[in-house]
């Protein structure tokens, strides 16, 4: 079991996508669970999207999965006034595979390859412009013929094999990336999950914020004050009004724990953990880790070289490295997340500008096992 990605848009920028295109915004008006979520919102023949892909190990990267399971959670807001327009498509490296449309009835359509041919018949779920979040779920496979399957609310709303060829699941699309029947749509998206064995289920992504230094703290202040934590805790991300910066000693490390799962709202069963932080190195000459503490143990990631230009490094843990076991919330209130520098070059420091700790969690029914029985 891979867990790719847990993507709540809670960072407030567009550090948890790695494409976009068109007209589209992270914003705090309307959202599912937390403080933001995605709206896509092009008028009559314009577009609106982002992909999300891997962010299973640090770099934000494509997939190479021969089939994957897909979750987030919808909110229609205006309907095509005629025929449909895509809200979502899973795609290769170099193509679609499976497109989603909405029709101006309010149903669901999937499309092959090609993006014109129609897989089946139309859904007969009606997706209200009410306020109502739809959790939708895909399964999508790489061959032609290949299975292909779509979930509302848990229930198969669409299912059957055709041509989803063109390469494995590399990226999941929201929104209108192409213009089908040039209608004005408004859409909106949150708490996603991508799994390559299994359908994660409902869920919300919460985020843990900062608030206190960890174990280490060797790293300085490079812009700011107060405490090394302080430093680090925008939403979203301020680049280098504050920071911390690596001491070019090898070994020297910075963490910070978090506020309780309580505190952030987070409770009942643990889908995945996602430990993340923006950063960049003055240069490019030298690398650091990612570090993540559980159960008292250091969990550093594999040597990394960041850019020049800040950008979204993260790991995903969708068991306790501490036990190999399921995440409870005490050991979840524990963790500290951060970096240590490995190798080093002349003022070739790393910065650290925020660092973030996602939970995908769902609240426990009856005697708190993982449960389909909340308001979608």
């Amino acid at each position: 079991m891979t867990t790719h990605n847990i993507v709540g848009f809670e960072t407030g920028s567009t550090y948890e996508q790695i494409n976009q295109g068109g007209t589209y915004s992270i914003q705090n008006s309307i959202k599912r669970t937390g403080s933001y979520a995605l709206r896509t919102n092009p008028v009559t023949t314009a577009v609106g999207w982002i992909e999300i892909a891997s962010h299973f190990n640090l770099t934000h990267g494509n997939m190479a999965e021969p089939t994957c399971y897909y979750r987030f959670y919808f909110r229609v807001d205006t309907l095509p006034a005629s025929n449909s327009e895509e809200f979502c498509s899973i795609r290769s490296t170099t193509q679609g595979k499976l497109f989603l449309r909405i029709t101006s009835a309010g149903v669901i359509q999937a499309y092959s390859n090609d993006g014109t041919t129609q897989l089946g018949s139309d859904g007969t779920t009606i997706l209200a412009t009410d306020g109502t979040w739809y959790c939708i779920e895909i399964k999508c496979g790489s061959s032609d013929p290949d299975v292909y399957e779509i979930k509302i609310n848990n229930v198969v709303e669409l299912t059957g094999t055709g041509n989803v060829s063109g390469g494995n699941n590399a990226r999941l699309c929201l929104g209108k990336r192409t213009n089908r029947n040039g209608q004005s749509i408004d859409f909106y998206f949150d708490d996603v999950a991508i799994d390559n064995s299994a359908y994660p289920g409902p869920g919300a992504v919460g985020i843990l914020l900062v608030d206190s230094d960890g174990t280490y703290t060797a790293w300085t202040i490079g812009a700011g004050g107060g405490s090394d934590w302080q430093n680090v805790d925008d939403i979203p991300p301020d680049a280098e009004t504050t920071y911390l910066k690596s001491t070019l000693i090898i070994g020297d490390a910075s963490t910070v724990g978090f506020k309780s799962t309580t505190e952030g709202g987070v409770s009942g069963s643990i889908y995945a953990v996602k430990h993340s932080g923006i950063y960049r190195r003055a240069s490019s000459g030298a690398t650091m880790a990612l570090r993540f503490r559980s159960g008292g143990n250091d969990y550093d990631s594999t040597n990394l070289f960041t850019g020049s230009s800040f950008d979204h490094y993260a790991q995903i843990y969708a068991t306790d490295p501490a036990t190999g076991v399921a995440w409870t919330l005490s050991a979840i209130d524990a963790v500290e997340s951060g970096a240590v520098e490995k190798t080093t070059g002349a003022g070739d420091e790393s910065k650290m500008d925020a660092v973030y700790l996602m939970v995908d969690y769902l609240v426990a029914s009856g005697a708190g096992a993982r449960s389909y029985g909340i308001i979608f």
